[in-house]
C-alpha cells in the first residue's frame, strides 16, 4: 500500500514539475479543455481600483480563456453592490462580447462591512434565483448550467462573507462559505479566491475564510497588490492553471484531524503529512497563522513515514478568552524558491457559560455578623473557566454600585452597621451569570 502510494506520488510530482506547477515563474499556458468561468466581484466602496483594473484588462483575461479553452467557453458575472447579489451575465456559448459589456456595469455602491459572497458563490454553484435577506437581496437568477470540462469561479474581494445581513458571524457565514465550497468540488467546480488588501480588518479572518474556500474546492488562493495593479496577471495565472482543476489538489499537505473541538485553554493535536518535503539544504519552514490573540501553537517534528512524507504534530491551544464558535487556523509549509502549501484547520471553541448550581455553597449566602464586623462572601460557579468576577452593592442585576477591586471569587465587605446587599457577576468568553443577592445584617 505504501509503496504504491509513493510510486503514484513520484509520477504526479514529476508531471507537475514538467508543466511548471512546482517551479515558480515557469507556469506555462496549457489546454484546460472547454471552460465555464464565473467572476464573483465585490462592488463595495473600497474596490474602485479593482473594478477599474478588471474593466481595463478584461480583453487580456478573456484572451487567456479563449486560448486555454480551445475556443469553447462560457462566461458568467455576479456583482455584489451594497450587500446585494446582482447577476450581470449568464452562461451562453462563447459570450466574450457580452462579458465586455457586462463588466462595464460594475461599479461601487455602499456596503455594511462585508459582502454576501457566501450567497453569491451559492448562487453560482447551485444555480439559485432571486431571494431576499434581512439586509440584502439577489437580483436575477444564475441559470448555468455547468456543462464544460473545466469549471472555475474566481472570487475577488477585500473582506469577509456576511450573507444578506450586516456583519460577519463566526460559525455562520464562514461555515456557509465552507459548505458551498464542498458543494462546488462535488460538482467539479473549483473556486479561486483573490484577496485585495485594502486595509479591512481583521485581515487574518478575511484571509483564513478565503484560503479555506480555495483549499476545500481545490482552487487557488492569491493575494493581489493593494492597488490591484497585478490583478489581471493573477487572474491569467489562475486560468493558465485551469483554476486548480488540473492539479491533484491545491496542497501537498494532509491533516488528521481537520477539525478540533476544544475548551478555552484546552490543547488539541493535529498530525500533518507533507508529501513535498524539504531537504537538509532547503528545509521546510512551518508557520501557524490566523490565530487569535493569546492563542499558542507548538510544532513537533516527527520522523518521515513509509512514503517519505515529512511529518509534524501541531499542538493548538486557544486562549482563555477565545470566543465561542469556529476559528480557521492555517498551517503553512514554505521553502526558499519553492511552493507555499497550506491547510486549514477548523478549531471549534466550545465552552459553557457560567451558572450556579442549586446546592448550598455555590451562591454567596446571606448572613448575620456582629455590628461593625466584616463579612466574607464567596461564589463557586460552574461552567468553563477561567472566570472573571465583579462584585456589586445592591440587588442582583443592578450595576449602579460596583465595588472597586472586588474581582475575585470572594469578597470581604466593609464594616457592617446596617443591612447591606451584595451580588457578583461571573463572566467567561461564552457569557455571564449574575448571582443571587446576599444580605448581610448586623446584630
Amino acid at each position: 500500500m505504501f509503496i504504491h502510494q509513493k510510486a503514484i506520488r513520484s509520477v504526479v510530482l514529476a508531471a507537475l514539475c514538467v508543466i511548471g506547477f512546482l517551479i515558480p515563474g515557469t507556469v506555462k499556458a496549457q489546454s484546460c479543455g472547454p471552460m465555464d468561468v464565473v467572476f464573483v466581484v465585490d462592488e463595495t466602496g473600497s474596490m474602485g481600483s479593482v473594478i477599474s483594473e478588471i474593466q481595463s484588462q478584461i480583453g487580456l483575461i478573456a484572451d487567456e480563456v479563449v486560448k486555454a479553452s480551445g475556443n469553447d467557453y462560457a462566461f458568467g458575472l455576479i456583482g455584489m453592490p451594497d450587500n446585494n447579489n446582482d447577476v450581470l451575465l449568464n452562461f451562453t456559448p462563447n459570450n466574450r462580447a457580452e462579458l465586455d459589456k457586462a463588466v462595464l456595469l460594475l461599479g461601487t455602491a455602499g456596503g455594511c462591512g462585508g459582502v454576501p459572497y457566501d450567497e453569491a458563490l451559492d448562487t453560482a454553484v447551485n444555480l439559485l434565483g432571486a431571494r431576499t435577506g434581512t439586509d440584502g437581496l439577489q437580483i436575477g437568477k444564475f441559470d448555468g448550467p455547468w456543462t464544460r470540462t473545466t469549471k472555475i469561479i474566481i472570487l475577488i474581494t477585500d473582506t469577509w462573507p456576511q450573507g444578506f445581513t450586516c456583519g460577519f458571524q463566526a460559525g455562520v457565514h464562514d461555515v456557509n462559505a465552507h459548505r458551498v465550497a464542498e458543494d462546488a468540488i462535488a460538482q467539479g467546480i473549483h473556486i479561486s479566491a483573490v484577496y485585495v488588501p485594502t486595509g479591512n480588518t481583521p485581515e487574518d479572518l478575511i484571509i483564513g475564510v478565503m484560503e479555506d474556500i480555495a483549499a476545500t474546492s481545490q482552487g487557488i488562493y492569491r493575494e493581489a497588490a493593494p492597488d490591484a495593479s497585478d490583478l489581471a496577471a493573477i487572474i491569467v495565472d489562475i486560468i493558465q492553471n485551469c483554476g486548480g482543476g488540473s492539479r491533484t489538489g491545491p496542497t501537498s499537505l494532509t491533516a488528521n484531524p481537520t477539525e478540533l473541538v476544544l475548551r478555552n485553554s484546552g490543547t488539541g493535536t493535529v498530525h500533518i503529512s507533507n508529501f513535498d518535503p524539504g531537504t537538509q539544504a532547503n528545509p521546510t519552514q512551518w508557520t501557524v497563522e490566523n490565530m487569535g490573540e493569546g492563542w499558542t501553537a507548538k510544532i513537533i517534528n516527527r520522523p518521515l513515514d513509509e512514503t517519505g512524507a515529512e511529518r509534524i504534530d501541531v499542538e493548538i491551544t486557544p486562549s482563555a478568552d477565545a470566543l465561542q464558535g469556529t476559528h480557521l487556523v492555517a498551517i503553512k509549509a514554505t521553502r526558499q524558491n519553492g511552493p507555499t502549501n497550506y491547510i486549514i484547520i477548523h478549531v471549534i471553541v466550545d465552552c459553557r457559560a457560567p451558572f450556579f448550581l442549586g446546592t448550598p455553597g455555590h451562591q454567596p449566602l446571606s448572613q448575620t455578623v456582629a455590628r461593625g464586623a466584616t463579612a466574607r462572601l464567596t461564589a463557586a460557579p460552574d461552567g468553563d473557566g477561567p472566570f472573571r468576577y465583579q462584585w456589586y452593592r445592591g440587588p442582583s442585576g443592578s450595576t449602579a454600585f460596583p465595588i472597586n477591586g472586588a474581582t475575585s471569587a470572594s469578597l470581604t465587605t466593609d464594616a457592617v452597621n446596617a443591612p447591606s446587599e451584595y451580588w457578583v457577576r461571573v463572566t467567561n468568553p461564552c457569557g455571564s451569570r449574575d448571582s443571587a443577592t446576599a444580605v448581610v445584617r448586623p446584630q
